[in-house]
């Protein structure tokens, strides 16, 4: 059974071990570039990274953060292949919405047009076409969707978007 939960600096090495076999499955050996052990465990600490776990074992992970524009970047979400058919991907999107909609800011995602299963995904969760981007890039194959927030933001001393965001 997959479970969702937050990622710890102790699941680092797996996550970008699994980040690496991800990206080469889709663009190839040639074209390596995934994030380091140590980019991981910053983003572990400072942004919202959940991980999908069966038995314990890492399946798959989703990482967003806060840009200077005060909504969130969906930066990644990926699965092993074997995990794809039991909705990985789908639980960790709801966990990540879930807490961006309690901060009550907008999320946005860049995804491979070719991604068909990614595109249902989004748009099952609110994404659409973004206002300003309705094209594809030509140079990477991908689209800017967007999701309204769920409700505005709360802001208090002892919360951490609050020394972003003044």
């Amino acid at each position: 059974m997959i479970t969702i939960e937050k990622a710890k600096r102790s699941d680092s090495l797996a996550i970008e071990s699994l980040d690496r076999v991800v990206w080469e499955r889709r663009n190839g050996s040639q074209r390596t570039m995934s994030d380091a052990d140590y980019t991981w465990r910053i983003w572990i600490e400072h942004a919202l990274v959940y991980t999908a776990k069966d038995d314990g074992r890492l399946v798959g992970v989703a990482l967003a953060f806060p840009t200077t524009s005060g909504r969130f970047c969906l930066h990644k979400i990926f699965t092993e292949e074997a995990y794809r058919e039991q909705h990985a991907a789908t639980l960790l999107a709801e966990a990540i919405l879930h807490d961006t909609d309690k901060l009550g800011v907008d999320v946005f995602v860049n995804v491979f047009t070719d991604n068909a299963k990614a595109l249902l995904l989004f748009e099952k969760h609110g994404f659409a076409a973004h206002p300003h981007q309705t094209d594809t890039n030509r140079i990477t194959g991908t689209t800017l969707l967007t999701r309204p927030a769920g409700r505005k933001p709360f802001f208090s001393a002892n919360n951490y978007l609050h020394s972003i965001y003044r």
